[in-house]
């Protein structure tokens, strides 16, 4: 296994990747592939033992910090979304009374 296995855990982390890309909003999607920049850098250390620099940890981190920051965003402005329709609903069924 130890060959194919440089085909076969690509194309499965490809697959996964577009599978998971069809339900997510594509600003998600966008913001995310800088995850596996830190997620390559994490599993070097703990399969290879590899040290981490600071350089990189402050780097993942930061990362890290923003795509929290734009998933936030994303659900805030969703929520304000579903308000709206929720608004506008409501007065629509006002009017038909």
């Amino acid at each position: 296994m130890g060959s194919h296995s440089i085909y076969w855990f690509p194309s499965a982390a490809y697959g996964f990747i577009t599978i998971a890309n069809k339900h997510l909003p594509s600003t998600v999607v966008t913001a995310f592939w800088p995850m596996q920049v830190p997620a390559a850098v994490t599993l070097n250390y703990l399969v290879n033992s590899k040290t981490i620099t600071i350089g990189q940890g402050l780097g993942g981190l930061l990362i890290i910090i923003a795509l929290f920051a734009v998933v936030y965003a994303d659900s805030r402005e969703r929520k304000k979304i579903e308000e709206r329709k929720d608004g506008l609903l409501n007065l629509y069924d006002e009017d038909l009374r």
